[in-house]
């Protein structure tokens, strides 16, 4: 059986939520919440809540309105998730549009965490075209500011989104001693990180035992990533790291 090897390739960061704050941007009587563009996404359901997410902007591009608004973070939230569903769509040079204008708005606001964020997101997409250079240029920006900011799932992230750098470069040795560190930071604060960050880590650590022909580890790793991704209800997740098990036990 195939791997997914592509499954957790998009391993990106998690914007903190911000769903009562956001709602007043929802118009009246469409019939939808910010917690269904979350779980528009959770399904893979990119585009759908792409459109959403754009409906939102509405006040920000009003000319009247939006200036005086334009560096609530919902602004950026909004355009960091447009990024993220551009990445998923591979609808890459939207993408980092969509990545350029959130860091604009967030440097204007001085949010740190934000800019971290971001610089982890733009590596997903340099990596995702196969600018593995680029990716770990912009990831290891990314690992300075999320110690600088100590958002321990953002750290854990980039970790994991390094050694799948590495992994890609067949450097599997250095591969793994960023998986060490991800699993390092996972483990100092469990806490606060989330349960779909644990996920991804655990399930790119599984397929990086299969590459090392660690097959009874991977397996090991692999089924308390389903658990991780089955707290999360991230059904994307589930259904990678569930055809993953499947393979790793043959």
């Amino acid at each position: 059986m195939k791997f997914f090897r592509r499954s957790h390739k998009d391993t990106v960061s998690e914007p903190a939520p911000r769903k009562q704050a956001m709602q007043f941007l929802v118009p009246k009587g469409v019939g939808w919440t910010v917690d269904d563009l979350h779980q528009l996404e959770a399904g893979g359901k990119f585009r759908e809540a792409l459109e959403r997410w754009q409906i939102l902007l509405a006040p920000f591009q009003d000319p009247q309105v939006g200036p005086r608004i334009a560096l609530l973070p919902e602004h950026r939230y909004l355009w960091i998730h447009m990024g993220m569903c551009y990445r998923r769509l591979e609808m890459y040079d939207e993408s980092l549009e969509a990545y350029d204008k959130a860091a604009a708005l967030a440097r204007q606001a001085g949010d740190e965490g934000n800019l971290a964020e971001i610089a982890n997101n733009i590596g997903v997409v340099h990596r995702n075209r196969g600018e593995v250079d680029k990716a770990l240029h912009q990831f290891q920006d990314a690992r300075r500011a999320a110690e600088g900011v100590k958002d321990m799932g953002l750290l854990a992230t980039v970790h994991d989104n390094i050694a799948m750098c590495y992994r890609m470069q067949g450097l599997l040795e250095k591969a793994m001693a960023e998986e060490d560190r991800a699993r390092a930071t996972v483990a100092s604060n469990p806490s606060r990180v989330s349960a779909a960050v644990q996920a991804r880590v655990l399930g790119n650590l599984g397929l990086l035992y299969v590459d090392l022909g660690r097959r009874e580890d991977a397996i090991a790793v692999l089924e308390l990533a389903l658990a991780k991704a089955r707290e999360a209800r991230d059904v994307m997740q589930e259904d990678a790291i569930l055809h993953n098990l499947h393979a790793a036990r043959g």
